[in-house]
């Protein structure tokens, strides 16, 4: 039986074991949107890479994925004017649900945050989030890919114990 979950677990995969991977992958080798990584041929690539913000030295740690959302696209017309002039917006209960479609993920004492993110629509992409301990968080995006590929802007709601302090934005391919 053990051995069969374990083949189970290898089929269906795990997602927050494909976002580790993809952000292990991505902090140790990030392209920040390099062209040569990126299509910005895409109609949307060019609007995401306004998005994008350098990251510095940067030591912060993993939020667990329990604790953010991805806007799902239904929504993401709804998001993406709430970030055209910053790149969080503190958000009610309410607004959260809207842009999740769900229940909400409030966990202890946080408050949701509306954040910029940028992603791909390939197939392989995911994303991450950290958090430093000056309240700084870094939203990063990937995909797998052996070819450029096209990014756009997305939106991800996190439940954060303090206001972000400010937020990095980041896209990496690794092959």
């Amino acid at each position: 039986m053990r051995f069969q979950n374990q083949r189970q677990r290898k089929r269906t995969g795990n997602a927050s074991l494909h976002n580790l991977c993809v952000g292990v992958l991505l902090t140790s080798s990030i392209c920040a949107c390099s062209h040569q990584a990126v299509d910005m041929t895409a109609p949307t690539s060019a609007s995401a890479n306004q998005w994008f913000r350098p990251i510095p030295a940067f030591d912060g740690k993993p939020l667990d994925q329990s604790h953010w959302k991805v806007v799902p696209k239904t929504e993401q017309s709804a998001a993406e004017p709430m970030l055209q002039t910053a790149s969080w917006v503190r958000l009610t209960d309410a607004q959260a649900q809207q842009l999740t479609e769900t229940g909400g993920s409030a966990v202890g004492k946080t408050t949701p945050y509306l954040l910029r993110a940028i992603g791909s629509p390939v197939g392989t992409s995911g994303f991450g989030i950290e958090v430093g301990i000056n309240g700084d968080v870094l939203v990063y995006g990937g995909a797998l890919s052996h070819h450029a590929v096209p990014i756009e802007r997305r939106a991800i709601v996190a439940w954060l114990s303090k206001p972000p302090h400010e937020v990095y934005v980041s896209f990496g391919v690794a092959e």
